[in-house]
């Protein structure tokens, strides 16, 4: 979502189209008990390991350094292979419908986002948390 973001903040541009990988494995993992970088999903699926160190540098100087350009090559280098394998999984859990419209959703919740609304779907973040229904899918969600 930071890219799609940045995207839109810096450069007015709203993609249309995306997919995402964290979407995609969170789908996947009903029970939320794994994490979701790129790295760890990457690690999961793939059995691929990769590097973060440049994901704090300064993405805004006006020449980026030769270890940022790699770093962001190795960080797209497995993402068609992560997200078919992802995708698959979602077929036979028969959720491939639903991470379509969660993707097609994604420009319109950026948006809200760059525009300074909170999730717009719950009441408080502490009744997200607390609520009935969350309080029930955690009871009935099989382990």
């Amino acid at each position: 979502m930071f890219d799609l973001r940045f995207m839109n903040y810096r450069w007015n541009v709203s993609p249309t189209n995306v997919v995402c990988t964290r979407i995609a494995a969170k789908l996947v993992d009903r029970a939320h008990e794994r994490s979701y970088s790129l790295k760890d999903i990457l690690q999961q699926y793939l059995g691929v390991s990769i590097s973060k160190a440049e994901q704090t540098s300064n993405w805004l100087r006006e020449t980026l350094t030769e270890s940022q350009i790699k770093y962001a090559a190795a960080d797209v280098q497995y993402l068609v292979p992560l997200f078919e394998t992802l995708e698959a999984h979602l077929r036979t859990l028969q959720l491939d419908d639903l991470a379509s419209k969660c993707f097609e959703h994604l420009p319109v919740r950026v948006r809200l986002e760059i525009l300074g609304y909170d999730d717009i779907y719950t009441y408080s973040r502490q009744a997200a948390e607390t609520s009935l229904v969350t309080r029930l899918l955690r009871f009935i969600s099989p382990r």
